[in-house]
């Protein structure tokens, strides 16, 4: 059995949490940044966990949350669709796991940005929030294993990306091939 690899920022303190679907009746995106190891054969995405905080963590009539993996677009913001993974909409407050279909592959020594949409939400405020961390430091499991969790974006619509002062709080588990 491969051993699991992991990079996340779950442990660190809370700072704040923003939205994803709609606010003040602008649509709301968000992304992680993150950059796989340097094992030669690549990986296998097995999973994402992400945080929502304690207070109003689903607010109104958000929809089907959509968790995807896109590539590193231009100036380093979000690029193509490469993999949406499956998972429950989250309910409440805690961590929530989205798992991989068969053969996520992601190349070595490569950023990819994690992305959170929910673009059924209706009504001018409705919305899943993510929490957030003011430190852009990882655990990683093992220690060294060359992973890294970078920058986080929102997006807003009429506005586009756009780089945040703070850290989406998540875990990115793979497996080396």
């Amino acid at each position: 059995t491969p051993t699991a690899i992991t990079a996340s920022s779950l442990g660190n303190s809370a700072r704040s949490s923003y939205a994803i679907g709609r606010l003040s009746n602008a649509e709301r995106r968000a992304s992680a940044q993150f950059r796989t190891g340097t094992n030669s054969g690549g990986y296998n995405l097995t999973s994402i966990t992400f945080k929502t905080p304690s207070s109003y963590p689903v607010y109104g009539t958000p929809g089907d949350i959509v968790v995807a993996i896109h590539s590193n677009g231009s100036s380093g913001k979000p690029g193509a669709l490469l993999y949406t993974l499956s998972g429950d909409n989250p309910t409440g407050t805690g961590e929530w796991t989205f798992t991989c279909p068969s053969g996520c592959a992601l190349d070595p020594s490569t950023t990819y940005h994690l992305v959170m949409t929910a673009p059924d939400a209706t009504g001018s405020d409705a919305n899943y929030l993510w929490e957030t961390t003011g430190s852009g430091s990882e655990t990683l499991v093992p220690s060294n294993n060359g992973w890294s969790i970078l920058r986080s974006y929102e997006y807003t619509g009429g506005v586009g990306w756009a780089q945040i002062a703070e850290y989406f709080k998540f875990r990115v588990t793979a497996v080396a091939k």
